[in-house]
C-alpha cells in the first residue's frame, strides 16, 4: 500500500482490488480532489502508526481506514 501511495497509483490500486465497490465513488471526484485525498494518505501514512488504527498486517484495511478518517475527518462538511 506504502508503495501504490509513493508512486500515486492508489486510486487505480484500489479500483483493483475493490472493483465497483468504490469505482463509482472514485470516478465522481475531480483530479483535484483525487490529489488532495493523495496528499492526506501520505501524510497519514508518516504521522500514525498502523497500530492506531487497529491494523496489523493489511495493507488495505489500513487504507480503507485512512480514508474513512479522513472523510469523517477533513473531507466532509459537517452542517450547522
Amino acid at each position: 500500500m506504502l508503495g501504490h501511495l509513493r508512486r500515486g497509483d492508489l486510486f487505480d490500486f484500489l479500483k483493483g482490488e475493490l472493483g465497483n465497490d468504490v469505482a463509482y465513488a472514485l470516478d465522481k471526484m475531480n483530479d483535484d480532489q483525487r490529489h488532495r485525498l493523495l496528499q492526506h494518505c501520505r501524510w497519514m501514512a508518516t504521522a500514525y502508526e498502523n497500530s492506531q488504527f487497529h491494523v496489523r498486517r493489511s495493507g488495505l484495511a489500513l487504507l480503507v481506514a485512512y480514508l474513512l478518517h479522513l472523510i469523517q475527518n477533513v473531507h466532509v462538511d459537517i452542517p450547522a
